[in-house]
């Protein structure tokens, strides 16, 4: 299966693409890569972008070769010191790929250091970009 986070300041939408190392640690990978800001960019293209995302998971990497080091470069680009100062200063929702391409989408309270906590509600979608896109919009505005 394969998932990516999105993270949401403000308006401004995030994807952060996965990796699963050889010895089954799920991390993020990077590079963090701007979606777009919600009142102006179409369902279609964070469907779109979301679909990039995922396509950038990656597996049976090495475990030492993940670090923050592309998480930590690329946050800068958008004016943050580090991914954690935007881990802290987001909201969080996951989106994992079936083997059918059906989507599960998970929206998390309050994301801090330790964890991120994925709230009761789950979502689905199909894997048309415009459809994906509502989704993801409906599960942000799930988010705390």
């Amino acid at each position: 299966m394969r998932h990516c986070f999105l993270n949401i300041v403000d308006k401004s939408v995030f994807a952060i693409p996965m990796a699963t190392t050889r010895d089954g640690w799920e991390k993020f990978a990077g590079p963090v890569i701007l979606i777009g800001e919600l009142p102006s960019v179409s369902d279609k293209e964070i469907g779109l972008a979301t679909l990039n995302a995922l396509g950038a998971y990656a597996s049976d990497v090495p475990d030492d070769i993940v670090h923050t080091v592309l998480l930590d470069s690329s946050a800068s680009r958008f004016g943050f010191k580090s991914y954690n100062s935007l881990l802290q200063k987001s909201r969080q929702m996951s989106v994992d790929q079936g083997r059918d391409d059906k989507f599960t989408l998970t929206p998390y309270a309050k994301v801090n250091r330790e964890s991120a906590v994925p709230l009761d509600t789950i979502l689905s979608s199909t894997d048309t970009p415009e459809d994906l896109g509502r989704a993801v919009r409906e599960c942000i505005s799930l988010c705390r």
